[in-house]
């Protein structure tokens, strides 16, 4: 019980952000443009309707890892590009730590499933079983927070994306 308060707080939290936020940029004339990324949104690791529900949100086609590869590219300030993700919601709380798995394995369980590699197969990558089998369940028990409408990002990092090149230099 104590946990349904927590999230339903949680929860409040960021829809509230939002609605304050929209109003903000609705005065100054601003659009509102949101930085969650695939990693987070497979998981399930947003507030339907809240700040990382936007209907515009240019990061969802790229893993966390690819967005981590993209700030040290751009050359982005180090307290940028290594600052923990986090909700910004509760002081020494990561994304990590509510997703309870690390990007980079997340990251990896999203890209075979998404190849369609057996949970083995994806195992023989180096990850035990049992947190394929939990990201796996995550990504079906958060289905319905993304069916809302939204733009397709303007890049895909997935394997249909068209960003990646196969041993013979076809895109896959």
């Amino acid at each position: 019980m104590t946990m349904h308060h927590v999230d339903s707080g949680f929860a409040a939290r960021h829809k509230y952000r939002r609605v304050l936020l929209e109003r903000l940029a609705l005065e100054r004339k601003l659009s509102l443009i949101g930085a969650a990324n695939l990693s987070e949104c497979d998981v399930g690791w947003f507030v339907k309707d809240g700040i990382d529900d936007l209907p515009f949100q240019p990061l969802t086609g790229l893993y966390k890892t690819q967005v981590r590869q993209l700030a040290k590219a751009l050359a982005l300030p180090s307290e940028i590009s290594t600052q923990l993700p986090s909700p910004d919601m509760a002081k020494g709380v990561t994304d990590e730590f509510g997703i309870g798995h690390d990007y980079s394995v997340v990251d990896q369980v999203i890209d075979g499933v998404d190849r369609g590699l057996t949970a083995q197969d994806i195992a023989k990558l180096g990850i035990p079983l049992g947190e394929i089998t939990d990201i796996q369940e995550l990504m079906q028990l958060s289905d319905w927070k993304r069916q809302s409408p939204h733009e397709a990002p303007p890049v895909d990092g997935k394997l249909a994306g068209g960003l990646r090149r196969t041993t013979e230099g076809q895109g896959s």
